[in-house]
């Protein structure tokens, strides 16, 4: 893939609507407890009605690590009475959509054959899915694909349980690895970050190096203050200040924070905006550089229909470039002005583009938005 459309591609990855992906796993190693992997969705305990784990042998080896050996199936009757049951549900509010779950099992010489699974999606009226269990080992795996209203944004628990029949006789059914998959919406926050930026600015007569930050929100509701906070190595992050918030708005708010004490080279910026109620969220995170030699490229805010204002740092000689979200090139016009930013003119609609900056060979880029 050339460089530009791979920018694009990540460009145009974050304005999509963010889903946070999660799984929850019944792995069965010792213990019918569900493991998570976010903190939103919680699983039940594995349950089992009609059958339990064998006397003889509560955990046996496994597809990965150990597997549930559940004993007592009955012997003379294919009974739906008998099952073992997992059980997921979101927390704090929260919806889920699920998208997949998948297990793996095998039995016992006399165990149990044919597999059914059921959920409570239709109150457990029908298979989702069914299958042969052949004597352990190997395991078989089940892949069963999860769509619908059913599934899809669901603030209550879904529960599936999975049936043994017809019977063989005094044996056993090994269950291991469930895995439900799905993703949580991300909520709206209480703030829409419109944008942050950050500027290096070069030492004068009267001022010493420093680095300018900007944002701007297009809506805020119940937002209690901005944290600015900054790194060198990206592994942590520091407080250097703090801003109040808006509070609730739905009318664009424009901050602006300026690091008198920035360090030589480059220096990570991110925000931690903080609700009133103590919830916080981080921005994107955002690089300035104070040298002579690295060049930098920041978008700036342009009332004038069709043009884009830039300014950067060692960027003589650069060439630029307009590019939309679907990879089109923008005919520009490119000119100086007397701050020293950049103005890009063309047949901009209104609308989200990247600008393409180069430069002895540095490519770099930026999304701005055309109003």
């Amino acid at each position: 893939m050339r460089p530009y459309l791979l920018i694009l591609c990540l460009l145009a990855s974050q304005l999509l609507l963010a889903q946070d992906p999660f799984t929850v796993r019944w792995p069965f190693d010792g213990s019918p407890n569900g493991i998570t992997s976010v903190l939103y969705v919680s699983p039940n305990p594995a349950s089992f009605v009609g059958v339990a784990p064998a006397n003889f042998g509560p955990y046996v080896v496994g597809q990965s690590g150990q597997a549930v050996n559940l004993d007592n199936w009955s012997t003379s009757t294919c009974n739906r009475g008998e099952y073992a049951s997992v059980t997921v549900q979101p927390t704090s509010g929260k919806t889920m959509t699920l998208n997949q779950l998948s297990f793996f099992f095998a039995r016992s010489v006399a165990g149990p054959v044919q597999i059914s699974m059921r959920s409570s999606a239709d109150n457990f009226g029908s298979d989702i899915y069914t299958g042969t269990a052949t004597e352990n080992p190997p395991y078989q795996q089940a892949v069963i694909g999860l769509s619908g209203g059913a599934y899809t944004n669901q603030s209550g628990p879904v529960t599936f349980r999975i049936y043994g029949c017809p019977p063989q006789g005094a044996g056993t059914l090994r269950l291991d690895e469930i895995v439900v998959s799905g993703v949580l919406p991300q909520f709206p926050l209480p703030v829409y970050l419109l944008y942050f930026r950050a500027q290096s600015q070069p030492a004068t007569a009267d001022r010493a190096n420093r680095v300018t930050l900007s944002w701007a929100t297009t809506w805020e509701r119940d937002a209690d203050y901005f944290e600015v906070q900054r790194s060198r190595s990206l592994s942590e992050f520091g407080t250097i200040g703090q801003l109040p918030a808006r509070g609730t708005t739905n009318t664009r708010q424009l901050y602006d924070f300026s690091d008198d004490w920035p360090d030589s080279g480059t220096t990570y910026y991110r925000l931690r905006q903080v609700d009133t109620d103590g919830t916080a969220t981080y921005s994107n995170i955002v690089a300035a550089v104070l040298d002579d030699n690295t060049p930098t490229l920041s978008v700036l805010d342009s009332e004038t229909p069709g043009t884009i204002r830039v300014r950067g740092r060692n960027l003589t000689g650069a060439t630029f470039s307009v590019v939309s979200m679907t990879g089109q090139a923008i005919p520009i016009e490119t000119r100086t002005e007397t701050d020293g930013s950049i103005q890009l003119t063309g047949p901009l609609g209104v609308g989200l583009y990247v600008v393409l900056a180069e430069v002895d060979g540095t490519k770099l880029a930026q999304r701005a938005l055309v109003r």
